[in-house]
């Protein structure tokens, strides 16, 4: 796995050099589209309906008026307000972890430290796990700088994106009006007991994918007959089965 990024996480007159590597993968179908007749891969291209295809040379951006007319925003101008690339991020506050939730996060990263900087990496890690604050700063990734939390899990510090505020939604005021009528104290009682009754530890099979393992069973059980049916240096379908495992096949 490669780091998306490596830098310098400053804290006072600490600097720590770390990377950041994906704490999850974005799921991407490795099905595409093709001709239904001659099977060949489709392609898409951006048409313009008086003069059809335009390159990407050719290309530029508009922000649509209400009222129909455009405002041309070319990409020497969209340049000019990137972020430069930055090296450098600043844990400038700390705040309670109650102050943020999962609604906040966008997407996480393992902060791993660079042998050198271990021990310094280590005393933050065990001083913000003692405080149970999460470390607030920006991370300059693709030209924009975006706000970010730091936090402990177990022996490693993770690093989440957070949605900018105007990415955020407000539920309709009539949904989070409070209803007149409030639960009697045997209503909540009978419905934490049964919470509890439930209650167990975290297991994998409840995160799992069951359409991608339904589809890598059937993709796997095509490869198969495909193999079978060409006779492709096996002379039984048991054979190809053992050599092309739906298993292998990844998303």
């Amino acid at each position: 796995m490669n780091a998306i990024w490596a830098g310098f996480l400053h804290f006072e007159n600490t600097r720590i050099a770390i990377e950041l590597f994906p704490a999850t993968t974005k799921s991407s179908s490795f099905l595409q589209h093709v001709h239904s007749e001659c099977h060949a891969n489709l392609q898409r291209s951006l048409t313009c309906p008086e003069h059809g295809i335009v390159n990407k040379a050719e290309q530029t951006l508009t922000y649509n008026m209400p009222d129909g007319d455009q405002i041309i925003i070319e990409p020497d101008e969209l340049a000019a307000i990137r972020t430069e690339k930055s090296k450098r991020m600043t844990l400038r506050h700390f705040i309670p972890k109650s102050q943020l939730d999962p609604t906040d996060f966008k997407r996480s990263y393992f902060a791993c430290p660079r042998s050198r900087d271990r021990h310094n990496y280590n005393v933050l890690r065990e001083a913000m796990r003692h405080t149970g604050l999460y470390g607030i700063g920006n991370l300059t990734l693709k030209g924009r700088s975006r706000p970010v939390a730091v936090w402990v899990k177990q022996q490693h510090l993770i690093l989440s994106t957070l949605f900018y505020q105007h990415e955020q939604n407000n539920l309709p005021h009539r949904q989070t009006t409070p209803s007149s009528v409030l639960p009697t104290t045997h209503e909540v009682r009978t419905c934490r007991n049964r919470m509890f009754a439930r209650r167990v530890a975290l297991q994998p099979h409840m995160r799992e994918d069951h359409n991608r393992e339904q589809l890598i069973d059937l993709l796997g059980r095509k490869i198969v007959q495909v193999v079978s049916d060409n006779q492709l240096s096996f002379t039984e379908p048991d054979a190809a089965a053992k050599r092309i495992s739906p298993a292998d096949i990844q998303l």
